[in-house]
């Protein structure tokens, strides 16, 4: 489903229409979060995915969509230029 549906849109990099927000994926992995730390669950990996989404949004991209997300660590610093 998220090739068929997303590769389409990544290809030409349209990135302002998007049908999942970055702000609403991150609320979502708050959820999974607080759920998990409920349930006594480790969960390294969405907590570093969590942190990219972060990243993402102080960028000001939480109204677009997520796909350009690995763009985030290297490509532009926070704080810096780029």
């Amino acid at each position: 489903w998220q090739l068929q549906n997303e590769a389409p849109r990544t290809a030409p990099r349209d990135f302002d229409t998007p049908r999942g927000t970055a702000n609403t994926i991150l609320k979502d992995l708050n959820i999974i979060h607080a759920f998990a730390q409920e349930a006594g669950t480790a969960m390294p990996v969405t907590a570093l995915v969590n942190e990219l989404y972060r990243l993402h949004i102080a960028r000001g991209h939480g109204g677009r969509a997520s796909t350009p997300l690995y763009h985030t660590p290297a490509h532009h610093p926070v704080g810096g230029a780029g």
